[in-house]
């Protein structure tokens, strides 16, 4: 919604012809397959392309392992590495994170499944973009942190199907993500909410209708014409 401060200032011609409607994802196909949450490695799971913050990601987690170290007897035996899928390569090593290249669509979904939870790091950008990645996963079922960027705040409700955060800020992103490996319970229900946000509100056939409500009212049908 946010960018109709940009059809003010570029388009103001356009703003009475114009609509906001909400992305919606394919609800039907990004059904949970009641994969388990891996136990035996679990992990932090990022997806993405580009786009991302990858440099303020990767302080985030290192401040989160040093958060592990300083409470925990056993170090990082059995913490969860940070998985990042789409990101083939790193500028260097970093100490329990995994990067993994393109995969097939089907073993993303039971990647995102598997996942202790995932994080969406986007960089701040007034435009669309974003919200697939967002809604597949809350869809199936998981918790997700997400940064605070104007692309994302239409679909979400900070606390109750998603953590925010504000973007850069690596040491927020730390405490969110140890906010749910420390209250698993808190990330079930989290994930629990966002599956039923996306049934509700945000997909394919919701933002279908919508699309056809403003094809009727632009050609001057109403009522139950067709």
């Amino acid at each position: 919604k946010s960018q109709i401060t940009y059809y003010e200032k570029c388009h103001p011609w356009l703003l009475s012809k114009s609509r906001y409607i909400a992305f919606g994802t394919d609800a039907e196909y990004f059904q949970p397959t009641g994969t388990p949450i891996e136990k035996e490695n679990p992990y932090i799971l990022c997806v993405g392309y580009n786009k991302r913050d990858w440099d303020m990601l990767l302080q985030a987690y290192e401040k989160l392992r040093n958060l592990q170290k300083g409470r925990n007897q056993d170090g990082l035996a059995d913490f969860p590495k940070l998985k990042l899928i789409g990101k083939e390569k790193l500028d260097r090593k970093y100490d329990g994170v995994e990067t993994v290249g393109f995969i097939p669509v089907t073993q993303l979904m039971k990647e995102i499944e598997k996942a202790t939870f995932c994080v969406l790091p986007l960089q701040s950008f007034n435009y669309s973009f974003g919200q697939m990645t967002l809604l597949q996963q809350m869809h199936l079922k998981k918790a997700v942190i997400a940064a605070n960027v104007p692309s994302l705040r239409d679909y979400v409700t900070d606390g109750q199907d998603c953590l925010l955060y504000e973007p850069e800020n690596a040491e927020e992103l730390a405490e969110q993500m140890d906010r749910l490996i420390k209250d698993p319970k808190f990330a079930e229900k989290l994930g629990e909410n966002a599956m039923n946000s996306v049934q509700e509100k945000w997909n394919e056939k919701r933002m279908a209708q919508d699309i056809w409500e403003f094809c009727r009212e632009i050609v001057g049908i109403t009522g139950t014409e067709k």
